[in-house]
């Protein structure tokens, strides 16, 4: 997306993978409860298994 002159990049456009690698530094409560409500794709990326290999609810 162009706005005037310059390069506009949203966090939505970035890809799943992407934004799961970035999401793998959040702590549990963010990944269910704040992150999935900013958009649909980081609601997809949420989801994304890669981030649900193990689950710590020891801290819960």
């Amino acid at each position: 997306m162009e706005e005037g002159n310059s390069l506009v990049r949203r966090w939505e456009d970035l890809n799943i993978p992407m934004l799961v690698k970035i999401f793998q530094l959040f702590d549990l409560s963010q990944l269910i409860s704040v992150i999935p409500q900013i958009c649909p794709a980081w609601q997809s990326a949420c989801s994304d298994q890669c981030l649900w290999k193990t689950l710590d609810l020891s801290v819960m």
